[in-house]
């Protein structure tokens, strides 16, 4: 024990409770070194209270015995502001402990050092800097989760708007990350606490409504215990039984959705009922709604089908004596400790598990299917700001649950669609998604999904892509932001199409291609405007930021190794060579066929090729060659196949099969032909079908090329409510 500033300092409740479950003492010896350190570094520190600071870590620590840590947590907990708060570094922290303790320690150290444009961004950064050193080791949140309850209720002591930022951003990110880790209990309170500071006057007249109301409700409670005491004991089910009354915020969060006075919320009173095995579980349940008369519609099996965040438990809502409504929850005792602590509880410090810190992530990644969501986030956004946003839409708000044929359970925010479904699967399932089926049934793209739906996303890849129409219908801004970056990446393939058209026809002017100029010289010139190769360069060009009779300027007066005229002469040459050499298509389809000047040509019917599409030909006794989509189900069933190339000179128009999937209302049809219209386009076959408020159009046109047919299905996928459109390929 120590004196400090007239305060006892001492560790002994912290000891006290980790050796209750950590037994070695050589676990215990590592948390008091980390004490010893987090004291002589804090000892002339204090906190706004007038305590001393070291204070502040001891309970941290406390608390995270209470959820029986292991001894690296607890000791990250005594250390865990001593690198931002002192001149200690992480690499001394890990050369006096280790590497483990020095990475969570610097997974709860905010960003101080640098500066930022504004306070929001240095909050994002620290908030994305914590979730991704949670996402590699749960470990730092659950230090983190500690700190901020020790500070939240110690939070009497800062200035009003201190309080009031803190318990905002508590509600906004550490209450939502408690709930998804399961730990209710750390929920709860952290929310009650909250709200105290936030809407002051709505905690205290909730808290005194429940206090007038306490004795009334506990005597309630007691008489429905024995109501349900009696009933089961009739069965032999050995039951341990537990009541209480919401707390305050789920109180206050309910008559604000609900819109309701305080008299009018009826299930106030929970029932806990912990029974022995899972079979009991169902036994008690339906001796519960045997004897009391239960409310449609509020049963939900989370035993069955957990929540993401591994709560299992029975819900039921029943009438009591006297009309009381009662919620009741029944669940096995482990189950019942998951439901408090959450995480914490399933993965509590077990002194002889022969486990590795990287093993027990792993654990958390398969138990938390939220947390996969997580990590991917991690890699795939850079930008701070906008990664806390999609976590805050998809991860916090997220209390929809929905399966996979499978059984896999995945979450959503309200709202969400199969759209939404199908790009958390899979970036590609959602780009090809083409309809979807819930609980066995078509349904629309923009159907609602429900708790309990079981989808299956139907895809094809001969889709071409999202519609633009699918940034309404998406809730999830991941969706929102996997659309977004496909119509970024088409339009930029855009502009890259047209520079590389602009740039041949400016060496066309002088006589050149690009296959006769020095490619790595040019790349050169242009290396300071970070153009590294020859796709930048034509996406430069189609921006209008590069000019192609600037950049063929100064390619050919770049350097006095090559002359100009003899460089031209030489290409020409050149040129002349090559186009000797080429062969030209001798059949009216414009179709080279490798070897053969003369042969019987056919397009095939089946998935109707147009220029520029991949092709293969296939050799048909009697009937010469037939052409096929590459991709065509029928070119891939034989060995037959002869190589086959577009003559980029021919002038046919060629029939090509598309299939549109629109919602079912009023001129949508009229709607996409008058949009093609704008665009002079050739429909020689047209039908319709509905199905399950969508419609089906097959539609059927004469086009010169791919990049016709790509015009027209980006036209059509601009009409408000098309879904998908998808080629029809066999």
């Amino acid at each position: 024990m120590y004196q400090l500033n007239g305060y006892e300092i001492s560790i002994d409740h912290v000891l006290e409770q980790a050796k209750t479950y950590i037994k070695n003492p050589e676990s215990i010896a590592v948390i008091e070194r980390a004490f010893e350190l987090a004291f002589q570094k804090h000892k002339d520190q204090l906190r706004k209270s007038g305590e001393p600071y070291i204070i502040h870590p001891i309970e941290v620590a406390h608390i995270l015995t209470k959820w029986q840590t292991g001894p690296r947590t607890i000791a990250s907990g005594l250390l865990h502001d001593i690198i931002e708060d002192t001149d200690i570094t992480k690499e001394e922290i890990a050369e006096l402990f280790d590497n483990e303790i020095a990475e969570i320690i610097d997974g709860v150290t905010k960003l101080t050092k640098l500066t930022y444009k504004s306070k929001e961004k240095q909050q994002a950064e620290n908030h994305r800097k914590m979730l991704l050193a949670m996402s590699k080791d749960i470990r730092v949140i659950l230090v983190k989760l500690a700190d901020r309850l020790h500070n939240i209720r110690t939070l009497k002591f800062l200035p009003p708007e201190k309080q009031r930022a803190i318990a905002h951003e508590t509600m906004e990110i550490y209450v939502p990350i408690a709930h998804r880790l399961g730990m209710y209990r750390v929920k709860a309170e952290l929310e009650d606490t909250s709200l105290r500071f936030l809407k002051p006057e709505d905690f205290y007249r909730i808290a005194q409504l429940i206090k007038q109301k306490k004795h009334e409700r506990e005597e309630q409670i007691r008489e429905m215990e024995e109501e349900i005491k009696a009933a089961l004991e009739e069965y032999h089910i050995p039951f341990e039984i537990k009541g209480r009354i919401k707390n305050i915020y789920s109180v206050y969060k309910k008559m604000q959705t609900r819109e309701k006075e305080f008299d009018e919320i009826y299930d106030l009173l929970a029932l806990r009922l912990i029974v022995n095995s899972l079979p009991e579980c169902y036994s008690a349940l339906g001796v519960i709604h045997a004897n009391f008369k239960p409310i449609p519609n509020r049963f939900k099996d989370y035993i069955a089908m957990p929540k993401p965040n591994m709560y299992q438990s029975l819900h039921t809502t029943i009438i009591g004596p006297n009309g009381h409504v009662f919620e009741v929850q029944i669940r096995t005792k482990e189950m019942d400790e998951i439901a408090e602590q959450g995480v914490a509880a399933h993965w509590a410090y077990k002194e002889n598990r022969q486990v590795t810190a990287k093993q027990e992530q792993k654990e958390i990644q398969d138990k938390l299917k939220w947390y996969e969501t997580l990590i991917a986030y991690q890699e795939e956004v850079n930008d701070a700001e906008k990664l806390m946003k999609l976590v805050k839409d998809d991860i916090f708000n997220a209390n929809v649950y929905v399966f996979t044929p499978n059984g896999d359970v995945f979450d959503f925010p309200p709202g969400s669609t199969p759209i939404d479904f199908a790009y958390r699967i899979h970036t590609n399932l959602g780009h090809k998604t083409t309809g979807a089926i819930v609980n066995g049934k078509i349904v629309t793209l923009n159907y609602q999904l429900k708790t309990g739906d079981i989808v299956e996303i139907k895809s094809s890849r001969n889709s071409f892509g999202p519609s633009e129409d699918w940034l309404n219908i998406v809730k999830t801004s991941q969706a929102r932001h996997k659309i977004r970056q496909y119509f970024n990446r088409t339009k930029r393939e855009e502009y890259t199409r047209k520079g590389e058209e602009l740039f041949a026809k400016e060496l066309a002017s002088k006589d050149l291609s690009i296959n006769s100029i020095d490619t790595q010289k040019l790349l050169k010139i242009y290396k300071k405007q970070n153009v590294d190769k020859l796709e930048e360069l034509y996406y430069q060009i189609g921006r209008g930021r590069l000019v192609p009779k600037t950049i063929l300027e100064r390619y050919l007066s770049d350097g006095k190794e090559v002359n100009e005229t003899d460089l031209i002469q030489q290409i020409n040459d050149a040129a002349k060579v090559k186009e000797g050499q080429r062969k030209k298509a001798k059949n009216r389809f414009g179709i080279i066929v490798d070897g053969l000047d003369n042969v019987d040509l056919r397009i095939a019917k089946c998935c109707n090729p147009v220029p520029g599409d991949p092709i293969v030909g296939y050799i048909t006794k009697g009937s010469g060659i037939t052409i096929h989509h590459a991709e065509c189900h029928n070119a891939k069933m034989n060995g037959r196949l002869v190589p086959v190339e577009w003559d980029d000179e021919h002038r046919n128009t060629f029939n090509a099969k598309i299939k549109v999937v629109a919602l079912d209302r009023k001129n949508v049809l009229g709607d996409i032909i008058q949009r093609l219209a704008t665009i002079n386009t050739n429909i020689t076959e047209l039908n319709a079908q509905a199905s399950a408020d969508t419609v089906i159009i097959n539609m059927s046109f004469s086009v010169r090329n791919i990049e016709q047919l790509l015009s027209i299905v980006n036209t059509i996928k601009r009409v408000k409510d098309v879904f998908s459109v998808e080629r029809i390929l066999q």
